[in-house]
């Protein structure tokens, strides 16, 4: 089971890291 914090985290690393490459 995946907890949603988990998702959320990943999410918000994901968008940090396409502004840092943008």
């Amino acid at each position: 089971m995946i907890n949603l914090t988990e998702i959320a985290a990943k999410n918000f690393k994901r968008i940090r890291e396409d502004e840092e490459l943008s």
